[in-house]
């Protein structure tokens, strides 16, 4: 099987392989891509993460950390709009493609312990992760952090670090006590980035055997955009390996307050939403999502706390049953359904961890 070659690289310039906290405390997030031919990379007849060991930055022998992530189905949602159920993997958020990439990186490299901060679902699925790696995680929470997601968390073996601080501030702390500790953070950690880039290579396996048209947008809940940069890439990816049928719009959609990919600044007044998943003023990335969404034709959706609510309960009204989060893509998909474009979005995270 032919490899992969790899690239790091530090604000579009080549680098060596980053430090254990990829840049973290030097304030310089580093990148990975890959350059890909026109072979196949897929293993059609094995599931879960293994099925794409060939597409990530994972040694040949190094073990793939898997809790059977299964193939996640896509719905037919209105005439022009599918959803793909990400709230089907195994801890009920999508997140588990990058936690698995992500540890199975850590374990390769021996590391024992991994730190990551998070307002719910990522660190979740860390916990669980490394559980089934049996190493060591270390989650940092923000105070509004739901209870049912610090639940989730201590029932994987671990007890997350509850902060008297916003989101962002906890992600500054996790920054801080980064060190020589494997960092595992979804938004510093480019690896996090090549395990979610599995979801567009998975819906292109689903378009080969028919199960849906390609997409000719795309629009994701965005927070720090972490399954949003993963299909930028894993599109990207398709075009060199010369399987990718013509390139699709891709949209974020952000809670009111919130709206970090359009304003710089915010009113110093404490803000909440429902849709805790993306409440993220700052993101680490925000060039390379805009730049993704610039570069495909995209655009910035804003959606209000009323809006999002209806979503999620129309969602569930037939038969769906998401976080507010997810139901963000929905609610910005009601604005841009006028156009007659085939859209897709994922159903990121299981209403189950927040059914009120």
């Amino acid at each position: 099987m032919e490899q992969l070659a790899w690239k790091w690289s530090v604000c579009g310039k080549d680098s060596a392989p980053p430090p254990l906290n990829f840049g973290a405390q030097q304030g310089s997030p580093f990148w990975l891509e890959s350059n890909l031919s026109n072979r196949a990379f897929l293993d059609e007849s094995i599931s879960g993460m293994e099925r794409y060991r060939h597409l990530l930055p994972i040694p040949p022998r190094a073990s793939i950390v898997s809790l059977g992530e299964p193939e996640t189905p896509i719905v037919q949602v209105a005439t022009k709009l599918w959803a793909k159920l990400e709230y089907l993997m195994p801890t009920g958020s999508y997140k588990d493609r990058g936690a698995s990439a992500v540890v199975s990186h850590a374990l390769a490299m021996g590391a024992t312990d991994v730190l990551e901060d998070s307002s719910g679902n990522a660190g979740s699925s860390l916990a669980a992760y490394a559980a089934r790696a049996g190493i060591k995680a270390t989650v940092l929470v923000p105070q509004s952090i739901p209870e049912t997601k610090l639940k989730s968390m201590r029932a994987y073996g671990i007890e997350p670090v509850r902060l008297a601080l916003n989101r962002d501030q906890v992600a500054e702390e996790a920054i801080r006590l980064s060190g020589s500790t494997y960092f595992a953070s979804h938004t510093w950690n480019p690896v996090f980035f090549h395990g979610t880039k599995t979801f567009v290579w998975e819906l292109w396996l689903q378009y080969q055997k028919k199960q849906v048209d390609w997409p000719q947008h795309m629009i994701f809940p965005t927070g720090n955009g972490t399954l949003l940069l993963g299909t930028w890439l894993g599109l990207n990816e398709l075009k060199l390996a010369g399987k990718l049928p013509f390139m699709p719009r891709i949209s974020a959609v952000q809670a009111e307050g919130f709206e970090g990919l359009l304003k710089s600044r915010f009113d110093p007044i404490p803000t909440s939403t429902c849709a805790d998943g993306i409440a993220i003023r700052n993101p680490l990335r925000k060039k390379e999502i805009q730049r993704a969404i610039k570069h495909t034709g995209g655009h910035v959706f804003v959606v209000a706390e009323k809006e999002i609510v209806e979503a999620r309960n129309k969602l569930a009204s037939m038969g769906w049953l998401v976080e507010y989060s997810s139901a963000t893509a929905y609610a910005a998909a009601i604005k841009t359904m006028e156009k007659q474009e085939k859209i897709l979005i994922p159903l990121t995270g299981n209403g189950l961890k927040n059914p009120s």
